[in-house]
């Protein structure tokens, strides 16, 4: 199931319906995607009215939706979230899974900037992705590091 709410309190989990039908529609999409390079796919849409349609989407659109069926055949809801929305403090330490408190610190640092509006500070969600790319980037260079080290001294 695919909600657009970034509370968790409010996602329910796919049914074991939409779970099976997400896995086999899922390789579908994969098996067109594999074979297309233009930028758009006609889908003809099979009404009960008997008065079908086709639809141009974009084949990012379609991605998108793979990997969102994909998350659903593994029983995963899915949220999306555009680009410019604003979070809470909650709700960007929920997305990228540390607590309020840590992420707090983390923008009293200034590593990851916001707004307040009043009392309350207000997260953009590219700022959020940004701030885990840049961490994903320094465990990266950390670990290439620890395994420089460990063939210089001859630990194998």
């Amino acid at each position: 199931m695919v909600e657009f709410s970034t509370d968790p309190n409010t996602l329910s989990m796919p049914s074991p319906e939409e779970v099976s039908l997400a896995e086999v529609s899922s390789r579908q999409i994969a098996q067109i995607l594999a074979t297309r390079s233009d930028s758009s796919l006609q889908i003809l849409i099979d009404r009960a009215d008997k008065k079908d349609e086709t639809i141009a989407i974009p084949l990012s659109a379609l991605r998108l939706l793979n990997d969102i069926l994909v998350q659903m055949s593994q029983g995963n809801t899915v949220t999306l979230t555009p680009i410019h929305s604003e979070l809470t403090i909650q709700e960007a330490a929920d997305l990228i899974h540390v607590s309020r408190s840590f992420l707090k610190t983390e923008l009293d640092k200034g590593l990851i900037p916001y707004h307040e509006i009043g009392t309350l500070r207000r997260i953009k969600f590219e700022h959020l992705i940004q701030y885990q790319a840049d961490i994903k980037q320094k465990r990266y260079q950390v670990l290439a590091e620890m395994v420089q080290l460990g063939q210089d001294l001859g630990l194998d």
